[in-house]
């Protein structure tokens, strides 16, 4: 060890983050003419998880609730032997909540601190030592995400030429009560 050098005292223990999820996937392909191919799928995930944020002693574990569903179609146009038109739509739908435990604020402790929202332990760091972790929290939050992509394949020889477009829209809300119970630092 170096002559003037101190090491600050630490914590290492195990929390434990258990999960649970349940997927399901289908997929189906219809040949609808010689020239007209159909094929669809449908992906779901529903889960929970306890996240332990990243203190150095145990402090708060997030338990977070999500469901993702995923709805893809495509249709495939042969024009011709040198000529092939390909279409996707996709629609996916994918939103979550996470609440911070235990329910709990310094209030509890006697602290005439008082956070907005739902009860949650702060961030305390103090440096060189230790941190107590938080993370934002929120009932909901997620995405309902549209998209459409089509492209026509134009083949001469040995050359390829490939047109086509995308356009896609994002609805997302994020209700969430981002920094409520305080971040403290010494």
């Amino acid at each position: 060890a170096n002559a003037g050098s101190t090491l600050a005292p630490s914590y290492n223990g195990y929390v434990p983050g258990p999960s649970s999820y349940n997927e399901y996937m289908g997929k189906i392909d219809h040949q609808l003419t010689q020239r007209q191919r159909l094929s669809g799928s449908y992906f779901y995930l529903k889960g929970q998880n306890n996240v332990p944020e990243g203190s150095s002693m145990p402090w708060v574990v997030q338990l977070q609730d999500y469901v993702l569903h995923v709805i893809n179609l495509s249709h495939t146009f042969t024009i011709s032997a040198n000529k092939i038109n390909q279409a996707w739509l996709t629609y996916t739908r994918s939103f979550g909540g996470r609440i911070n435990t235990p329910g709990t604020s310094l209030t509890s402790f006697g602290s005439a601190f008082a956070g907005q929202g739902q009860l949650s332990l702060p961030q305390i760091t103090v440096s060189n030592y230790f941190t107590l972790s938080n993370a934002i929290m929120g009932p909901s939050a997620g995405t309902n995400f549209y998209s459409f992509r089509d492209l026509f394949i134009l083949t001469k020889g040995a050359h390829t030429l490939t047109i086509g477009g995308e356009a896609s829209l994002n609805k997302d809300i994020q209700l969430t009560d981002l920094n409520n119970y305080g971040v403290w630092g010494f």
